[in-house]
């Protein structure tokens, strides 16, 4: 554009715009992925935190708190209700659509 310093270039305007309408500055940080708790029914899950059982869904929708489960095959993960210790064999990705 012009030498101008009061206009600004297309690239600058987008970045602004961007920000704007995304509510963040900088780098976009990446949303975790999304599972969802593989069972034909209601069932009952440890939750460590409040060291109280929960009851979850079937196809309850679940985020990881950890990658690897613990010496016993569980995984704690955040739900709905709160955080619940389940069987990794219980827990698929549900993907992005």
């Amino acid at each position: 554009m012009a030498d101008d310093p009061s206009k600004l270039d297309l690239d600058e305007l987008q970045k602004m715009l961007q920000e704007a309408l995304s509510g963040r500055k900088g780098s976009q940080q990446k949303s975790p992925t999304p599972y969802i708790l593989n069972t034909d029914s209601d069932s009952w899950y440890w939750n460590p935190i409040d060291r109280n059982m929960i009851r979850l869904p079937a196809g309850a929708q679940l985020v990881l708190a950890e990658e690897t489960p613990n010496d016993e095959g569980k995984i704690i993960c955040l739900t709905d209700l709160g955080f619940a210790l389940i069987p990794f064999e219980l827990i698929i990705p549900l993907g992005y659509n």
